[in-house]
């Protein structure tokens, strides 16, 4: 981590688990994956154009934070940047496509050239599915003996799940209907069968999720073309397959180490770490940060195939009249985010400046409740539980101060847009991102990470600072923003992908 200033002056492991062994052979597997995958990369090389791109993640969820906008955000500088045709892949069942096309095209989040395809609308509503291969059944296999069924809506379908006493034994995936679209037989907690069944009355056993995803993939990407691929839930599906002319790019949202790791070589995060297992399984990966790809390499081996392009966000400026007295925090309502360390930062630093301050929570998550009593608890802040809201710019161009108090961030996207604004941001020093965004002292201040009286100190700096300091601040931190503007962005990633 990099060594900090207090901002109250002037500016001026663990051990190696069983995937480090891969670091050993790693030369070895990529020559052999190049050697699957050389023809085809040629083919596209040699043709000087992208072809289409296809973006592929699992869900898309109707309430969503920082990951999907980021993953929506590539869509769209693809489809004004490309030649080719765009599409969204999702592989979320129960997602209503229609629906959620509509939502994200009236927000603006989708353009009219990306067309959104799934995974289960198109097995509900395609009349056959041939590239569904699988071994032919006379008919979908039994339902096991069961004393519940719980049907729950699903989209333009349902979903029922049979159960026992010793849990989950069936689960039928229906049309609208109400015919079989997938029968899900399990026994013990283990898949026993997985069959899909088409409109013309045909059952194939699939063998398996994953597999029916390689086989749409494969079925809709169409080479040559670039794949990229924004969750992990889709290493599996997509990193076993090497289709010619098709290249394949991974990004890595998030940090894959646990909150608090000392170093590179610190304990792994199980819920975000999985995509070290398919690191010779694209043909880029692109990290957020540079200090992530530096510790991803010292400790499993750098490859040509790493590449940093950090996330983008509309630096357009916002007019507001701003109140110095006010901070602002944007953040999921989750332990995680640590809001319950900023709103009490903010009022150590009210009460030791002698000023009345404003916080301006905005989100909304499972820790809302006891937010909100911590904010009574507070003598020197007026704290406002907001929720979510559609006018974030204006918000951070009518605030002083920005508070960012994550316990971990993958490339906190929150910093820019406060920039963006002249909203000084003060974020704690975590793996990773702040460190690249803001420049400690000068745009911004970083504090030691959990280090509640460091955060206080530094908003008390802001509230005290003379006027000249603080608006040289504000534009240093305008500047700095624009590094990530969409118009910086969308240029790498296009040059990426035709190259």
């Amino acid at each position: 981590m990099t060594r900090r200033t207090d901002p109250g002056t002037p500016a001026g492991g663990r051990p190696r688990s069983r995937r480090n062994m891969r670091q050993n052979g790693a030369l070895e597997s990529v020559g052999g994956h190049l050697r699957r995958a050389g023809v085809g990369l040629a083919r596209v090389a040699s043709q000087g154009s992208t072809g289409p791109v296809y973006v592929a993640t699992f869900r898309l969820p109707e309430s969503f934070g920082g990951v999907t906008h980021a993953m929506l955000q590539h869509t769209r500088m693809f489809a004004r940047t490309t030649s080719g045709p765009v599409a969204l892949l999702t592989f979320e069942h129960g997602l209503d496509v229609s629906e959620r096309r509509r939502q994200l095209r009236s927000a603006g989040l989708l353009d009219s050239r990306t067309e959104l395809r799934n995974l289960w609308a198109e097995l509900r509503e395609a009349p056959r599915a041939p590239w569904a291969k699988g071994h032919v059944l006379p008919d979908l296999p039994p339902v096991p003996a069961h004393h519940a069924a719980t049907t729950e809506r699903a989209g333009d379908g349902s979903t029922v799940t049979y159960e026992d006493t010793a849990g989950v034994v069936a689960r039928d995936h229906l049309r609208a209907d109400g015919t079989v679209v997938v029968r899900d037989v399990l026994e013990n907690g283990r898949r026993v069968s997985f069959s899909y069944a088409d409109r013309e009355g045909s059952v194939r056993e699939v063998r398996g999720l994953r597999r029916l995803r390689r086989l749409w993939l494969d079925h809709v990407v169409q080479a040559p073309a670039t794949l990229v691929v924004e969750s992990k839930g889709l290493l599996t599906a997509v990193g076993m397959t090497h289709p010619p002319g098709v290249r394949k790019i991974f990004v890595v949202h998030g940090s894959h180490l646990l909150a608090g790791a000392a170093d590179a070589h610190g304990p792994l995060d199980p819920k975000r770490s999985s995509f070290v297992d398919h690191l010779d399984d694209f043909d880029r990966i692109v990290f957020l940060t540079h200090a992530q790809l530096r510790d991803v390499g010292s400790r499993y081996g750098h490859r040509k195939s790493f590449t940093v392009l950090p996330n983008a966000r509309d630096t357009t400026r916002v007019r507001a009249e701003r109140d110095r007295r006010r901070g602002v925090v944007v953040a999921r309502l989750v332990a995680a985010k640590g809001v319950d360390a900023a709103m009490r930062a903010t009022g150590t630093a009210a009460r030791d400046a002698g000023h009345h301050l404003l916080l301006d929570i905005l989100g909304d998550g499972p820790q809302r409740s006891s937010l909100e009593q911590v904010a009574h608890t507070l003598d020197h802040v007026d704290v406002r539980m907001l929720g979510h809201v559609t006018d974030v710019p204006r918000r951070f161009a009518s605030a002083s101060f920005s508070v960012l108090a994550s316990s971990t961030e993958g490339h906190p996207l929150v910093l820019v847009e406060s920039m963006a604004q002249g909203c000084v941001p003060i974020a704690y020093d975590v793996r990773y991102g702040p460190s690249e965004i803001i420049e400690d002292g000068i745009s911004g201040f970083l504090v030691p990470s959990g280090d509640e009286s460091a955060l206080a100190r530094a908003i008390a700096c802001i509230v005290a600072m003379e006027p000249q300091r603080l608006e040289s601040m504000r534009a240093a931190a305008r500047r700095r923003a624009d590094a990530f503007s969409e118009r910086v962005v969308r240029r790498r990633w296009r040059d990426l992908v035709r190259n």
